[in-house]
Parts: structure tokens; C-alpha cells; sequence
């Protein structure tokens, strides 16, 4: 459930909750968290969506757990760009999402990824987003397109991959300055194939015209899914380690 409470709730409140509502009314895809209904009666609005174990922000930095195969990390990537694609490329008129980050996508039980949090798509006129996953161009406050959502992918699919967040000590000053100036995170090459490296260089390019679409990224990335072993070299001796315990006990 998503509450939004505020005692002084005003007409642009109500707007904004209005306009999310009418988006998670219309949007229906495996990688985007389910809308079940919400309560419109103020000062108390919410919506009741799909349970779900964690966000993505936490499994990457929270759990115990961070042997994430590449496997599983080009999955997670996969799974995004579907979700996006279906936004940009399936739904009419298509949607902006404005502020992907991991905190904004959540996972459930079986690890699916699902986008959440759509109150910025309306707001096209203003800066509103998270600072360091934001565009060049959203950080000149200038005139944008779903080209956003593609630079804020790229830095998602690099936090992934490093479980480190993006421009981190970085104050808000510092990323405006820096990003528009051209500085990136370092493209991460340990156990990252090629074409997610490649992503990662066009998706965050500082001109809009060259990032790649949705619909390209969501191709790339399901054929480098499979070419990848589902297993990594560790759990395949593990594996083995376990056929030679039963080999020997059974001779």
C-alpha cells in the first residue's frame, strides 16, 4: 500500500495523486507492479498495489546476499527494459516514466522486477526527479524526451552490476555540474559482457538522439540472456562436488 498523507493536503496533492491513479489504472505488464483500487477520500489517499518482498535498491544493498550471477544481473536488466518498453513502445499515448531508480522498483518472491511509482509522468514541465539518475538535459531543465528514461536505466543497469550507488558523496550541486559536463561512472568490465557495456556507454550519452530505445535494449538483452549460463563457474563445481559425493557413497 502507498499512502499519501498530509494534513494541509492541497489541490496540487490531489492532482498528482489523481494523475498516478489514472497511470496504474491503465497499465498492465509483468514488469510493472499490479494496481488493485485506491482510497480517495482526503486527508488519507492511497493505493493498494501487489505485495512485494523488497526493492530492487535493497536487494542490491541491503540483503545478505550479493553472489548475484551475471545471469541473474542481465535478468534484472531485462526484466527493466521490458517494463520501459512496454511503457514507451505499447501503451497510447506512452509514458515517461520521469524517475526510475532502484528505489522505485520493486521485487517479488521469485526475484521478478517490477516498476513502481509514477507521480513525475504528468509533471513534464519541471525538474522533479532523483539528482543522480537524472538526464543532462532534465539538469539544464530543458526541453526533454523518453530519452530520459534511458539515461536513468543505464545507471540503474551499472548499480546493478557493481552494487554501488551512482555518484555516491556526490552532493546535488556536484552531480548538476559534473553530469552536464559529461562525467559518468565507470563502465564495469569484470563479468560484464560487451553488449551491457555498450548500453551503458550509449544509454547515459549526453545527446539524447543517441541513446538507444527500449525496444533495441530489450533485443540486446535477450540474446546475450541466451548466450550466458544460468550458473556460474563456482555453483557448477558445487554441483559436481555433489555427483562425486553420491558417486562415491554408491560405490
Amino acid at each position: 500500500m502507498k499512502t499519501l498523507f498530509d494534513p494541509k493536503v492541497n489541490e496540487d496533492l490531489k492532482q498528482e495523486f489523481m494523475d498516478e491513479l489514472q497511470i496504474m489504472s491503465r497499465v498492465t505488464h509483468p514488469n510493472i507492479v499490479t494496481f488493485y483500487g485506491a482510497a480517495m477520500k482526503p486527508p488519507s489517499l492511497c493505493f493498494v498495489m501487489e505485495l512485494c518482498k523488497c526493492s530492487l535498491f535493497d536487494l542490491l544493498h541491503n540483503s545478505r546476499t550479493d553472489a548475484f550471477t551475471t545471469y541473474e544481473r542481465i535478468d534484472f536488466c531485462h526484466q527493466i527494459a521490458l517494463g520501459m518498453d512496454y511503457l514507451h513502445n505499447t501503451v497510447t499515448p506512452s509514458i515517461i516514466h520521469r524517475d526510475i531508480k532502484s528505489h522505485n522498483i520493486l521485487v517479488d518472491e521469485d526475484n521478478n522486477l517490477k516498476l513502481c511509482d509514477f507521480g513525475l509522468v504528468r509533471t513534464l514541465h519541471t525538474t522533479a526527479g532523483t539528482p543522480n539518475y537524472m538526464a543532462p538535459e532534465l539538469l539544464r531543465n530543458s526541453t526533454f524526451s523518453k530519452a530520459v528514461d534511458t539515461y536513468a536505466f543505464a545507471l540503474v543497469m551499472w548499480e546493478i552490476f557493481t552494487q554501488e550507488l551512482p555518484f555516491r558523496g556526490y552532493d546535488i550541486e556536484d552531480i548538476k555540474k559534473n553530469v552536464i559536463n559529461g562525467e559518468r561512472p565507470e563502465v564495469p568490465t569484470l563479468d560484464v559482457p560487451q553488449e551491457c557495456q555498450e548500453i551503458m556507454r550509449r544509454g547515459w550519452s549526453c545527446q539524447a538522439d543517441d541513446r538507444p530505445d527500449f525496444s533495441e535494449i530489450v533485443e540486446t538483452l535477450a540474446g546475450v540472456l541466451e548466450r550466458t549460463p544460468k550458473l556460474s563457474e563456482l555453483q557448477k563445481l558445487e554441483g559436481m562436488g555433489d555427483d562425486f559425493d553420491a558417486l562415491a557413497e554408491f560405490m
